[in-house]
């Protein structure tokens, strides 16, 4: 059947309705609309029912047309046929009619080899079932079938149209969690929901509910498999450990799993096999779009059963998926399930270097809106869900993004020095808030950074003109916090033409171990990196008083920053060369910022550490570091590999090395060889906020 002959067919059976004396039979379209997942690209439509009359005895053949408003998606198998059934009713039930269904495009399918006999009574009643569609992308207008007959006069239809299916969102879904600090979070020995629980291992809560009572669904006929829910995670780090549930049971079932983050007691929950209620099993071992893998738990017996097996999350990257699928459920009611994810994580010493990030969506994905011998069904576009707290009631458990901004419009002078703002960033709702800020440019690259408190609720953002020529710069800063809301601030740098070229410029300043930005420790190393610094005479004051200068060249100098503006949040400093100073520039302060100097591990024999000169185990290391207090006002402490050592056999002032501290460690003893990472840590004794180095590279043999 050719393009074109669809096309007329369509036509004339919508506007020329034949002779009704020609006709063999005459026939009222009408559905039953179902409510549709408007994600879905393989949801079943309504059947469409054809209640037909015409004269006894009459027999109808030839091929009857169904054109559906989007792209049908049924299972596709040789000779372009589809898994759609037509059955005919001529008193004594439905049969089928042996009709066989042919894609006949995109989004039709026609019923060739007809052949139904009128009865005695003169009607028959048609049903057309499984017809599947892309629902995904279409608005929420419905989804309409129209009829056709072949050859033309056969059929005549009252009405040629038929709406089959409403799209709804069938996923809702919120999420809470528990803070980690830099304390880490504690894993039981065995993996079981009941020891996570009880050791009191971090836990997130991602709950997901269906928009309509049959949003859930298990596997029915002609499934691949039941509904199936994803939950991908990122941004966490290499030593980061996850683990979920290997079962979930729903708000129907007889105690539903809960974390206890928003209703009730922490508990794994209890289900009884064929009750009809909510259950979520984690299916494992599927490829990246959630397709295919095998059940962990297949409910059994009588029950009830205790939920309380749980496995971990396989990382790659920072990243990784779990998947659920829908082995039970209630069509009658709206159900909603309750899914933890644990965190592990070994202590840090210092700041949390992680942005993690949870999302659910349907599964499995997939872009096919097409029919196809292979695509699972049902699949599903990858969509980030509705919040379910409106239909839930409990908007105020969940987090809600909050953000206070000046407006980061900035000009500067080429060469001028550092700007910034600060930008606050706080829950409106309950629970914790979890977001991430990032800095995309639009022009030019590189002129700006962001220093991001996560656990303090803000970020601070800095232009650098002296990276830029002059001209106009845009950008826009992201603070995501997923499901909690997204804001997109938009940043301006003009910079300027410099007004003397060859005076001195300071273009970043930055601590001496490290090279990063940010506070300086009084009475600590900085190095500063800028144009014209070098000449005959050159001084540097903070605040007035003089740094000792230990290197001057013509773009760097490295200097000790004077003790005397200890107790001070910031200072200004000012760099003279030849008479000729830079305008005073603001320096922010810090008791400590420890940092360990590159190559400034020694071992027990004074030679430098490294691949090829490897610390013995139980020998004693020096670490050259910056950054740190006096310990007459803080305790030092350090962590080679994943050990903790409390008591340095030596912390303070590296002897005759201005600005520099040393500790000596001892190296456990009975490791094999391996290359590993120390950190320095520092707790101030006053107040017990405490900050960690950057990781240093040690080898061990």
């Amino acid at each position: 059947m050719s393009k074109k002959l669809l096309t007329i067919l369509l036509l004339c059976s919508a506007f020329a309705l034949p002779d009704a004396a020609a006709l063999t039979l005459t026939c009222t379209p009408a559905a039953v609309p179902a409510l549709v997942r408007s994600e879905g690209l393989a949801e079943r439509m309504g059947d469409i029912v054809l209640s037909c009359s015409g004269v006894p005895g009459a027999i109808l053949t030839g091929n009857l047309y169904v054109f559906l408003s989007i792209g049908i998606t049924n299972r596709l198998s040789a000779g372009n046929v589809v898994d759609v059934l037509l059955t005919a009713d001529t008193g004594s039930g439905p049969v089928s009619t042996g009709a066989t269904p042919i894609l006949g495009g995109p989004n039709v399918v026609f019923f060739t080899g007809l052949s139904v006999t009128v009865p005695p009574s003169g009607l028959v009643v048609f049903r057309i079932v499984n017809l599947r569609g892309a629902v995904a992308g279409q608005g929420s207008g419905g989804v309409q079938a129209h009829l056709a007959a072949d050859p033309l006069g056969t059929i005549g239809f009252t009405e040629p149209l038929a709406r089959i299916a409403f799209p709804v969102p069938g996923l809702l879904a919120g999420s809470v969690s528990t803070m980690v600090d830099c304390h880490g979070s504690a894993v039981p020995a065995s993996i079981t929901v009941g020891n996570l629980f009880g050791l009191g291992t971090a836990v997130s809560a991602q709950r997901v509910t269906e928009g309509f009572p049959t949003a859930f669904s298990a596997r029915g006929t002609g499934d691949d498999s039941g509904t199936r829910i994803m939950l991908k995670y990122s941004g966490f780090s290499a030593d980061a450990r996850l683990f979920v549930p290997d079962a979930v049971a729903g708000s129907t079932a007889a105690q539903p799993t809960a974390t206890g983050l928003l209703h009730g007691s922490a508990t794994g929950g209890t289900y009884i096999p064929g009750s009809g209620t909510l259950l979520l099993v984690r299916v494992i071992g599927t490829d990246a779009n959630g397709a295919g893998g095998t059940l962990a738990f297949t409910p059994a017996g009588p029950g009830p059963l205790l939920l309380d097996a749980a496995s971990e999350v396989a990382l790659g990257g920072g990243a990784g998926m779990a998947v659920y699928e829908v082995v039970d459920s209630s069509p009658w009611v709206l159900e909603s399930a309750e899914i933890p994810t644990w965190l592990g994580l070994p202590p840090t010493g210092g700041t949390l270097e992680m942005a993690p990030r949870q999302t659910v969506s349907f599964a499995p994905v997939s872009d096919v809106a097409s029919a196809t011998a292979t695509d699972p069904i049902p699949r599903f576009v990858p969509s980030e869900p509705p919040p379910d707290c409106v239909t839930l009631g409990d908007c105020g458990s969940f987090p809600e993004l909050v953000v206070t901004a000046p407006t980061l419009e900035f000009t500067a002078e080429a060469g001028s020095r550092t700007q910034g703002a600060w930008i606050l960033v706080t829950n409106g709702g309950g629970s914790v808030l979890d977001w991430t800020a990032s800095l995309a440019f639009l022009s030019g690259a590189g002129w700006g950074e962001l220093d991001v408190d996560g656990r303090g609720g803000a970020v601070q953002l800095r232009v650098l003109p002296q990276r830029m020529l002059p001209g106009i710069y845009e950008a826009v800063l992201t603070i995501d916090a997923g499901s909690a809301g997204i804001q997109n601030l938009p940043v301006k740098l003009t910079v300027t033409p410099p007004s003397n070229p060859l005076a001195p410029q300071v273009l970043a300043v930055v601590h001496a171990a490290t090279f990063r930005s940010g506070p300086l420790v009084p009475g600590s190393l900085a190095t500063l990196w800028g144009t014209h610094l070098g000449g005959s005479a050159v001084s540097v004051t903070f605040e007035g008083l003089p740094a000792r200068l230990l290197y001057v060249g013509e773009t760097q100098i490295n200097l000790e920053v004077p003790a005397g503006i200890a107790g001070h949040l910031s200072v200004t400093m000012v760099v003279t060369v030849d008479g000729v100073s830079t305008a005073a520039q603001g320096v922010d302060l810090t008791p400590m910022s420890p940092g360990v100097f590159t190559g400034g591990i020694l071992n027990q024999d004074n030679t430098l550490n490294s691949p090829s000169n490897a610390a013995a185990g139980d020998s004693a290391i020096q670490v050259f570091a910056t950054g740190l207090p006096s310990p007459d006002v803080a305790s030092i402490t350090a962590k080679i590999h994943d050990v903790w050592i409390t008591t340095p056999e030596y912390a303070g002032p590296a002897p005759g090395i201005a600005g520099v501290q040393q500790v000596n460690l001892r190296v456990p003893g009975g490791w094999p060889p391996m290359n590993t990472t120390l950190v320095v840590c520092s707790t101030l004794n006053s107040t017990g906020e405490r900050a960690c180095s950057p990781e240093a590279p040690l080898s061990v043999k």
